[in-house]
């Protein structure tokens, strides 16, 4: 670890300040988009100048070093002072203070705070230890700061094993209201930042695009437009070596970021509308190195229950429960498994949480019961908003008298049509008939309720255990329009309307407004008005500093400000140091309606896992939930962008993910419904899904979709002990499930940009139909080793290079699935549901003539088995003909039948005989057909065991 100033950093700055003022690269972020910029609209602001082909930063905008704490221990303070007075919005922060955290080998931090005054942090509890007396030894990384007395414009360096790795750029802006810094990367390879509808995993440099950050009930479609999460995070592969490294700009205002190429290599700009700017950096020899400390970081996953990893079915419009048992009937009857039946809003009494409708639904609780005789659960959705039915629904009589839901920020914001009974609550309206208030989740007080409302439902429902919440990002119809469009056509015309003041109209609104698919062009298109509050006394201001920030004081502390607020609510101090924004938190609410879900099933369930499905996300939301990616349509690139989210889900730590498959809008045909249940088999989160206007798309809704899903799922289910040791895996260590080329081989530059294939872990890998053009070919990109054909066994590719291949596969055929070279899977036979398929005996898959695996088992649902230690355990290698089980934790209590009782191998030579613990297995139990070799055997899970193949003539050299 070194703090020094490098001589490349000191005569490139040397250079700058030499020069007269002037522009830089970096484009000046004008609130109506480069696309606004003219010589006239530039000259707004005296920190952009204009170049004759387009609005840049001028280089007196930044920061110098005014002082600099000592090098010892950790920790570096460095006080920074604003070069001059350019500006962009006013506000400007005069003086900045720097915290450099050195954590441990591959964790860092940088954290910039304003010196004179406390703003809002995000209260997320990151996984870091304290920093102790003395820094960490031999780190991966160094930190390049500028001396006590420089006087050069302000920048950071950070190196990576010696080698540059990022510089934070000198154009640093901080003000009230708009934070932007611009990081230029010593690498061509990046991915992540989210939740957007990316057309390919690594970013395209050349295309330079602008994404928001900022959580919208929007489905995706084609435009740049964000989606349901925030996920400010990417990583980026440096060199040929895969060493790699990761940045996570730990924000929750609304942000968007450009990942474009600078000076020849990849640069990120990161702007946000408040909080502050905190960076925590991620060093590591691989891109899944680098996963690993962020997932530690931001909280480890929570293993799913094992029936989760199951078939899932549901749609939007089921006609009632007869409906639901028809067509779980009619797939049943076809050979289709399932572990889990949806009922989204339809259940609901005129779509009111925490109710039944009594005519089509009257016998749901009946309905539970028969589901769960067969091993199928059933998941019911819940939206966040409640109708104000007051005095005639109990479940928001009981939410205020126990004061849970989300209010104005004072009393003078409140409607003068403000309905009776709402006190200075903000209400709005989403599917209910009528109008409606939003919980803080924020609160003790709410979680208390909402507990409560679920245990009070599930006795009513016969106790279903699986949880579907959606709408939660929070979503509200119509804001600032005439009216919602399902508002009652008998009714006059009402909508939310949120006030012109500084929070619902920042100086920079972001990218978000500027979507074309924004229809008031506010922050607060489609949801709650950030002029609102949470009363936070369930997550802890981090750093004990005060959790309350207004943005926009009306203290003008830079000659340059500009008079655009229109209405500051920052001139009233806090009432509660414990009150937060919706403007700072907007990003937070599904993440705490997620945590407030999972609290509830903690108490409800028994500790039991259940099923947890969250629409709305946030880094840390995979310690308690799994993720489907929303409202997608049904064309063949939605199939595509799925395979995308999934590397990007599993990136942000939320490895249970999938898309509906065969599309939730529009109606899907019978060949893309084929493909897709192909490729959804493979979906960690397995589930079709679709609209109350589409057509039926379950799997028995066509014989060659029936037969094409038996073959897929089947595959499927037999490797569920694979997968189930995968989530482990992540659960435990922070790993990751689904992979991309680019990162389980990140020393092949080639696989860099290959995302229309994907791997679980390391051993396996599928390669799926995507295109509409291509229904029966698809060209399969191998890397360098051994790849075995899962629908023969037999050895499909062997090279040293990465090498294309295209097959032909016909609709009746699978598309290609693949073992590695080296991988050991664990498999049962498979069956109709995960409670059926557990009381197996185990088989063993051993690709190739040298191979490993492992094998994790529990009771499938307790909350605490990894926590306890209640659960089996055992590792698998093959080397020189001899397999060896080694088994690390012998609970067998939780297998049925605890016999590894097949074992497969591939690819190695028939052998004259083979041993099993020193006896040898009958000639009648072992099988030689096509290089494969299935041997038949009888050995309990509990202990370890030796299978030794014993050559034969034409395997001796």
């Amino acid at each position: 670890m070194t703090l020094f100033w490098p001589r490349w950093l000191t005569a490139l700055l040397v250079g700058i300040a030499a020069a007269a003022a002037g522009p830089t690269p970096l484009e000046c972020p004008l609130p109506d988009g480069p696309g606004s910029a003219s010589p006239a609209v530039c000259a707004r602001y005296t920190a952009c100048v204009w170049t004759g082909t387009g609005c840049r930063l001028t280089d007196r905008v930044g920061y110098r070093v005014q002082k600099a704490a000592g090098n010892r221990g950790p920790t570096r303070q460095l006080r920074l002072t604003k070069l001059t007075d350019a500006t962009l919005f006013g506000g400007d922060v005069q003086e900045l203070a720097l915290t450099v955290t050195r954590y441990d080998r591959q964790r860092m931090r940088l954290t910039f705070r304003d010196s004179a005054r406390p703003r809002y942090e995000v209260p997320l509890a990151l996984d870091l230890p304290s920093p102790g007396v003395r820094a960490p030894r031999r780190t991966e990384y160094g930190i390049h700061l500028p001396g006590r007395r420089s006087q050069e414009p302000f920048s950071v360096g950070v190196s990576h094993a010696g080698r540059h790795a990022l510089r934070v750029l000198p154009q640093l802006t901080y003000s009230d209201q708009f934070i932007e810094v611009t990081l230029q990367l010593a690498a061509q390879d990046v991915y992540g930042m989210g939740e957007n509808n990316h057309d390919s995993f690594r970013h395209d440099l050349d295309a330079a695009i602008t994404w928001p950050i900022f959580a919208r009930d929007h489905p995706p479609e084609s435009a740049r437009e964000n989606l349901y999460g925030a996920h400010p995070f990417f990583a980026a592969i440096e060199d040929d070596s895969g060493r790699s490294f990761g940045v996570l700009f730990l924000n929750s205002n609304a942000m968007e970021y450009k990942v474009f190429r600078l000076n020849g290599t990849a640069a990120v700009t990161f702007r946000t509308v408040g909080g502050i700017l905190d960076m925590c950096l991620f060093f590591g020899r691989s891109p899944l190195e680098v996963l690993r400390q962020y997932h530690l970081t931001i909280g480890r996953p929570a293993l799913p229950s094992y029936w989760a990893l199951g078939f899932q079915l549901s749609r939007f419009g089921y006609r009632g429960t007869d409906d639901i048992r028809r067509i779980h009937a009619r797939n049943r009857a076809a050979g289709i498994p399932q572990d889990v039946q949806y009922s989204d809003i339809d259940y609901m009494d005129t779509r009111r949480d925490f109710t039944v409708q009594p005519k089509q639904f009257g016998d749901l609780a009946k309905l539970v019961g028969e589901l769960r005789g067969e091993g199928v659960h059933l998941a019911l959705i819940y939206d966040p908003a409640l109708a104000i039915d007051f005095g005639s629904y109990p479940p928001v009589d009981r939410g205020v008298a126990a004061d849970v839901f989300v209010r104005w920020c004072n009393s003078s914001l409140v409607p003068p049509d403000q309905c009776a009974g709402c006190r200075d609550y903000v209400v709005g309206y989403v599917w209910p008939q009528n109008k409606t208030l939003f919980p803080d989740f924020f609160q003790s007080a709410t979680v208390s309720w909402w507990t409560d409302e679920m245990q009070r439902f599930l006795e009513l429902a016969g106790g279903p255990d699986g949880f579907w919440i959606d709408m939660n990002e929070p979503s509200n119809f119509g804001t600032n329009m005439d009216k919602p469009f399902n508002w009652p056509n008998n009714l006059p015309p009402w909508s939310l309307k949120c006030p012109q003041n500084n929070l619902d109209s920042p100086p920079y609104p972001t990218m978000y407004v500027r979507d074309p698919d924004n229809e008031s062009k506010r922050l607060s298109d489609k949801t709650i008005c950030m002029s609102t509050k949470h009363i936070n006394d369930v997550f802890p201001a981090p750093f004990n500093r005060p959790a309350y920030r207004h943005p926009g004081s009306s203290e003008r502390r830079h000659r340059g400000h500009r008079p655009w607020r229109k209405r500051s609510l920052a001139n009233q101090p806090p009432q509660d140091r414990r009150e937060l924004l919706h403007y700072d938190t907007h990003n937070l609410y599904g993440w705490s309606e997620t945590h407030a879900t999972r609290r509830a099933m903690d108490v409800v369930l028994g500790g039991r896992r259940g099923l947890l499905v969250g629409r709305s996300t946030f880094p840390g939301a995979g310690r308690w939930a799994s993720h489907w990616f929303g409202d997608n349509t049904a064309r063949w690139n939605d199939m595509h962008r799925s395979v995308v989210r999934m590397f990007e889900f599993g990136m942000f730590g939320i490895p249970h993910v999938g898309a509906d498959i065969c599309g939730f809008n529009g109606n899907t045909t019978r060949n893309l419904c084929l493909r897709w249940m192909q490729l959804g088999a493979f979906y960690p989160f397995c589930r079709n899904h679709n609209t109350d206007d589409g057509i039926e798309q379950d799997p028995a809704a066509w014989p060659s979709v029936a037969a094409a899903s038996r073959d897929a799922l089947g595959l499927r289910y037999r490797l569920l002990p694979y997968l189930y040791t995968l989530m482990y895996r992540a659960a435990a260590f922070g790993a990751t499930v689904v992979r991309s080329l680019a990162f389980e081989f990140p020393t092949h530059p080639e696989l860099r940009g290959v995302d229309t294939q994907f791997l679980w872990g390391s051993g396996m890998m599928v390669a799926p139909i995507l295109s509409e053009q291509s229904q029966t070919r698809v060209q399969v990109t191998f890397p360098p080793g051994d790849w075995f054909d899962l629908r023969n066994g037999s050895l499909a590719h062997s090279s040293n290079v990465t090498t294309a291949v295209t097959y032909d596969v016909p609709l009746s055929q699978m598309i290609p699935v693949f073992a590695r070279g080296g991988a050991a899977l664990p498999m049962q036979p498979n069956a109709s549901t995960t409670a059926e398929s557990r009381r197996g005996a185990f088989w063993l898959g051993v690709f190739g003539r040298r191979a490993r695996g492992e094998l994790y088992w529990d009771d499938g649902e307790s909350s605490d088995s990894l926590d306890s230690g209640h659960f089996y355990h055992c590792f698998f290698h093959f080397s020189g003909g001899v397999l060896k089980t080694l088994v690390d934790s012998a609970q067998t209590q939780w297998m049925e039948t605890p016999l590894l009782q097949r074992i497969i191998f591939h690819g190695v030579p028939k052998p004259a005989s083979v041993t099993a613990d020193g006896t040898a297995v009958p000639a009648a139990q072992i099988r030689y057909e096509s290089g494969v070799l299935t041997v038949t055997v009888q050995l309990h899970m509990g202990k370890d065991h030796v299978v030794q193949l014993h050559p034969g003539k034409e395997s001796v050299p």
